[in-house]
């Protein structure tokens, strides 16, 4: 376990991004930096990669596979330094006054095991 905690201690899971179906992987990516410049972060922060997790799935949790309805599958952002990942980490809750961005919710990458732990609290 204290080897997937490692591996994923600059993970941050971006959720309710809405993504529609013609959506290409710069698009989510374009939308991310964009989140993250109006917290202030860094332009230029390093990242191994930035993907969608799972499989599309619309508001009500049915898989999407209409283009009407958006997808609201998280977005995983694997940072690859340590003081990128504190400053958005610590600035997370100004989105909550982004007009673009108000509800969009970050939230460290966790292990299941451990994530279950932290919702018993």
């Amino acid at each position: 376990m204290k080897l997937e905690d490692y591996f994923r201690r600059e993970n941050l899971h971006f959720h309710i991004i809405p993504e529609n179906a013609r959506e290409t992987n710069e698009g989510y990516v374009q939308k991310v930096k964009q989140a993250l410049s109006n917290l202030g972060a860094p332009s230029d922060f390093k990242s191994r990669a930035i993907c969608r997790m799972g499989k599309p799935k619309n508001s009500y949790g049915v898989s999407s596979t209409s283009e009407r309805e958006p997808s609201l599958r998280p977005i995983l952002a694997c940072l690859l330094s340590p003081m990128d990942f504190e400053s958005i980490w610590f600035k997370r809750k100004a989105l909550l006054k982004s007009p673009c961005f108000s509800t969009v919710l970050i939230e460290k990458d966790l292990p299941p095991k451990l994530a279950r732990e932290w919702a018993k609290l």
